[in-house]
């Protein structure tokens, strides 16, 4: 169970839909049809083009037992999709002067980080936001790093698994970002380990890695001077209005939260990390759509959200074409910062996390794209197949809409 989850390059490959999906109406009945029959609690799609809203409508429910609606203002975890966000942020602070994508990470930690395999190769934040650092999750370790909230229930079979299975902590036992940090990869740490590390070198080799994205983060905090959630508040949320989006969801509204859940029938505690910045991002549908669209428009050169050079930098790709880093993922084609080029010719990032499965993509050409986002898992879901192919079917149903608009 990761923040970025292989099974969802994959399907982006959609299959032709039966039914020519042309109006809104025609997609509103492909996706009420599919969802019926689903295992997805909770379901919220917005398709955009441009400046434009072209559909966002919800389906389901925010809480099977209370049959709560899911709706545009639910809001939930977006899994790695958050990175995005690191991404922005990370532009935002070289516009302040704070560092340079060639920046060495050593230059700005207040701690020594260096890969033990390659010792006197220094590891620059260009590596850190493109997944070629050289940085390993040490699975254990990584999901120690979680823990169930205070006053959520741990006795059913989902959140023992969680304790159990996955070594989640209990009642809120979360290291601050900092001291994760500086436990993995300082010798001495208290997480730290060689296996931390590639035997690469950074920049030679692809490895996706959650705790290199927080890492990245915490470069930004400590330039800031404050906390990376309140800085992102100060510099992205504000801006855009995004007025219901938080970095935890211990910070959110709970009125308007949506349950979790590995199928509908199987609710899961609400937990938190360490590493929040890697995937913790809680929002919903109507303010993810406010950053989606300016970042459209920042794609397309028409928004002051960031300087023009600022977008162009953070969407360039980072790698010549014949000259990918080793280990890259097959659907992937490139990196942007923290953005990804798909084989299919989308452009943004995937989620999947416990509970969570998102989408919040693009083309590059016609400035059309998607956002879907579930409170329902799909990788790690004991009935993992079907539930794919429930989502391939709404996948394919969008990706037709896309086409014909």
């Amino acid at each position: 169970m990761q923040r970025f989850l292989p099974v969802f390059v994959a399907l982006f490959v959609c299959f032709g839909c039966s039914k020519k999906i042309v109006s809104v109406q025609d997609l509103d009945n492909s996706l009420s049809d599919t969802y019926k029959s689903s295992l997805f609690a909770g379901i919220a799609l917005t398709v955009v083009k441009e400046d434009k809203v072209l559909f966002q409508k919800s389906y389901g429910q925010a809480d099977v037992a209370k049959n709560t609606a899911y709706t545009n203002q639910t809001i939930q975890p977006i899994a790695s999709v958050s990175k995005t966000f690191i991404g922005v942020a990370m532009m935002k602070a070289i516009e302040q002067g704070f560092f340079t994508l060639e920046t060495n990470i050593n230059d700005v930690l207040p701690f020594l980080v260096k890969n033990p395999n390659s010792p006197n190769v220094p590891i620059k934040i260009k590596h850190l936001v493109t997944h070629t650092s050289g940085i390993v999750d040490v699975q254990k370790t990584y999901y120690k790093s979680h823990s169930i909230l205070s006053g959520q229930s741990t006795t059913s079979a989902e959140a023992q698994r969680m304790i159990n299975e996955l070594g989640f902590g209990q009642n809120s036992s979360i290291l601050p970002l900092k001291d994760f940090i500086k436990a993995y990869f300082t010798e001495g740490g208290a997480s730290y380990s060689p296996d931390n590390f590639l035997k690469n070198e950074a920049g030679a080799a692809y490895s996706y890695s959650n705790i290199g994205a927080a890492l990245a983060a915490y470069l930004i905090e400590i330039k800031a001077g404050k906390p990376f959630a309140d800085y992102c508040d100060e510099t992205i949320f504000r801006p855009l209005n995004m007025n219901n989006t938080k970095w935890t969801i211990a910070a959110a509204n709970p009125a308007n939260l949506a349950k979790l859940y590995w199928t509908k029938e199987k609710p899961l505690p609400y937990y938190g990390a360490a590493t929040y910045p890697d995937g913790g991002l809680v929002t919903n549908s109507e303010d993810l759509t406010k950053f989606m669209l300016e970042m459209l428009k920042g794609y397309s050169g028409t928004s002051s959200f960031l300087k023009k050079e600022s977008f162009d930098l953070m969407f360039k790709k980072a790698f010549p074409s014949d000259k990918l880093p080793a280990n890259m993922e097959p659907k992937e084609v490139n990196a942007g910062v923290f953005w990804v080029y798909f084989k299919n010719g989308r452009l943004g990032h995937t989620g999947g996390d416990l509970g969570v499965t998102t989408f919040m993509v693009f083309y590059p050409e016609t400035k059309t794209g998607f956002i879907f986002l579930s409170n329902t898992e799909v990788e790690n879901s004991d009935q993992n197949k079907t539930i794919a192919t429930q989502l391939n079917e709404m996948l394919s149903a969008i990706k037709e809409f896309e086409g014909n608009n």
